[in-house]
């Protein structure tokens, strides 16, 4: 299923007809101070000769930022010029990793989530159209890596384990690399769409 052509058409017209509202955690009514911050992230799509795979990032190790060192999708903040979530999401990765926005599709974009460290992030998914080689900006990237859908897919690689208010979405280690989190809760989604 996952080594089809046609996935992307078939993943953008699912994602225009789906409800694609990754699960919410409920946070407590006062855990919040402040309104979120708006914030997207691309969900880049590879095809490789095993399928298609997504496409990740490990961010770079700094003492301020939460979250130093996480598996990610290439993503940030929305930025006042950014006219939308797809803007900022494919402006983030031209700056993280190099990858030029006329060397994607997007396909369509799942609805926002809130994140425990009050963001309100919205996974924009793309197909990589053109050959890419990816330029790291070592500020902000460790490394650039790819995740067969197909192994996303499997339930056996995926868990829920208890953290802080709630549960957290984990998959096992692929290539000595630890998905989870937000990350994992947009993979989920995507994986249920198709």
């Amino acid at each position: 299923m996952f080594d089809r052509d046609d996935l992307p058409q078939r993943l953008s017209h699912r994602l225009t007809q789906a409800d694609v509202t990754p699960l919410q955690e409920n946070f407590p009514a006062d855990f919040f101070n402040s309104p979120p911050k708006a914030a997207a992230v691309l969900m880049p799509l590879v095809r490789k000769d095993d399928g298609w795979h997504f496409l990740f990032i490990r961010r770079s190790l700094h003492d301020k930022d939460k979250h130093s060192g996480q598996v990610a999708f290439p993503g940030g903040q929305v930025d006042p010029g950014d006219r939308d979530s797809h803007a900022t999401a494919l402006r983030e990765a031209h700056e993280e990793i190099g990858l030029q926005s006329n060397a994607v599709d997007v396909l369509g974009s799942l609805n926002s989530y809130r994140t425990i460290s009050n963001f309100e992030v919205t996974g924009v998914v793309a197909q990589v159209t053109s050959a890419f080689t990816a330029s790291p900006d070592p500020r902000e990237v460790d490394r650039v890596f790819t995740i067969p859908l197909e192994w996303l897919a499997n339930p056996d690689n995926l868990e829920r384990r208890p953290r802080l208010l709630h549960g957290m979405l984990y998959y096992r280690r692929y290539d000595n690399e630890l998905l989870w989190g937000v990350t994992a809760r947009l993979v989920d989604s995507v994986i249920r769409v198709l």
